[in-house]
């Protein structure tokens, strides 16, 4: 069994260079397609990679419909959708590729981690329903729902990351992929609906499977790096493309009156746990915590998120009471507020830190 691979570049190109100098060493990958969708890719690129070949478009035509353009090109049984800021790790293409054949699904995922030396376990893919747009929509307002919510999202990140058996996951990542192709001829060669300029297009190709009885698997010994959050673009216009992806998802599925308005966000003393205010910070920070606020000697779980709600949150488990923000990871991530807790399992939050990255 045979691996094309297919990828976007928009302004990644060294991100790009990285992972495909990976893929080539792999005997499994028999083909590399990238397109090029901010024309900053020179045609000499391709001289330098035996597998590679290149698309250059004259504009960036967005993610779905860039690797919706791959499609023809596919010479292989399995197509492996990926982002230039994805590492993967040992053995995952012929882990996913196991798990695919003998559980018969025609979508399966890795699990990821947030940095280089895999201290920081990444979460599930969000997905999107209508019940989930409104429990977060409740979440930011109403303390209740947002201890509700949040303990969702502690059950879901606890099944993700202990489950040892490829499983049922509604919501793969589409930052990597694999995909029988026989299953996207059937869809007349689209593989995403391209209405999707930029996000939501991977959720929404995994309801579409859902609906058709399909189940995607998350396979957890298929294991990759996912370097988060490394488009160039402002944060302004990332956060207009996911709303507008967002309520075009909403619409899709729900009809017009499925679009919540968002309701302002309160900070609930609940869920603020006299929060450590870091001010700004320029390093890695380290987080400590007093052993005596523990309750056991179990292990402490430092959870990294990006809201005081944490949902979703990046999690790393600590046989100790200290924590270092991991360099490499520290080194790409985009300049903005986050939250640090530390907690220990089936126990009360023991610490919450607040920084800003500048």
């Amino acid at each position: 069994m045979k691996i094309s691979v297919v990828m976007v570049n928009y302004k990644t190109q060294e991100l790009a260079r990285g992972l495909i100098r990976q893929l080539e060493a792999m005997p499994i990958v028999t083909r590399i397609i990238v397109v090029d969708n901010s024309q900053d890719i020179p045609k000499s690129f391709a001289d330098e990679f035996a597998k590679l070949r290149l698309i250059h478009n004259e504009s960036n035509i967005g993610f779905g419909a860039a690797i919706n353009q791959t499609i023809p090109s596919v010479d292989s049984e399995w197509m492996l959708v990926i982002n230039p800021d994805v590492r993967l790790r040992p053995g995952c293409l012929e882990h996913l590729m196991s798990a695919a054949i003998n559980c018969r699904s025609p979508l399966v995922g890795p699990r990821f981690y947030w940095d280089d030396h895999c201290q920081l376990c990444l979460p599930p893919a969000t997905g999107e329903a209508l019940w989930s747009h409104a429990g977060q929509a409740c979440a930011d307002r109403y303390a209740l729902d947002a201890k509700l919510y949040s303990f969702y999202w502690h059950i879901r990140h606890d099944r993700f990351w202990k489950s040892t058996e490829p499983f049922y996951e509604p919501f793969l990542s589409g930052a990597c992929i694999l995909i029988n192709t026989a299953w996207v001829r059937s869809m007349g060669n689209k593989l995403f609906d391209e209405r999707f300029f930029l996000y939501f297009e991977d959720t929404d190709l995994c309801a579409r499977a859902v609906l058709e009885g399909i189940n995607p698997l998350c396979v957890p010994k298929a294991e990759a790096i996912h370097y988060y959050n490394q488009s160039p673009e402002p944060s302004r216009k990332k956060i207009f493309a996911m709303q507008t992806s967002g309520d075009l998802f909403l619409k899709k599925y729900y009809g017009n009156q499925a679009v919540y308005q968002p309701m302002p966000h309160i900070d609930h003393p609940a869920i603020s746990h006299d929060c450590i205010e870091m001010g700004q910070i320029n390093r890695p920070p380290a987080f400590e915590i007093d052993k005596n606020l523990c309750k056991s000697r179990k292990k402490v779980f430092f959870e990294v998120g990006i809201n005081p709600l944490f949902i979703p949150f990046a999690q790393s488990c600590i046989d100790g009471y200290r924590f270092e923000f991991p360099a490499d990871a520290w080194k790409r991530l985009s300049p903005g507020t986050y939250y640090v807790r530390a907690r220990q399992e089936h126990s009360e939050l023991v610490n919450l830190w607040k920084w800003t990255k500048i």
